[in-house]
């Protein structure tokens, strides 16, 4: 697991961990600006040859946190860290998700 942070010129400080999941999976915990203020969110996809693949309201997706701060480094990772402390329960429960997804089929 590793995180990564960079600063886009068009959406400001940004970071990034990706974790590997069964069956081809990725949890990937994003923290961003948004009009208010940061969110960390929690997607999962697929990679497929050089692609990601995501299926909208069909693959696993979350806000875990939000903040009114503004998107500096300092804030963005702070806000990053928060969310991976909650990894281990965001882990579990987009494992819970894809299973009952397979019940259901």
């Amino acid at each position: 697991m590793e995180t990564q942070i960079y600063k886009r010129h068009n959406a400001g400080w940004q970071a990034t961990t990706a974790v590997l999941m069964p069956e081809g999976r990725v949890l990937e915990i994003r923290t961003s600006k948004t009009r208010t203020g940061l969110v960390s969110r929690a997607q999962v996809y697929k990679i497929e040859g050089y692609m990601k693949s995501y299926v909208l309201f069909g693959d696993y997706s979350v806000a875990l946190l939000e903040s009114d701060k503004r998107a500096t480094e300092k804030s963005v990772m702070d806000l990053h860290r928060a969310a991976l402390a909650r990894i281990d329960d965001t882990l579990a429960a987009a494992k819970a998700f894809y299973e009952a997804k397979e019940a259901k089929q």
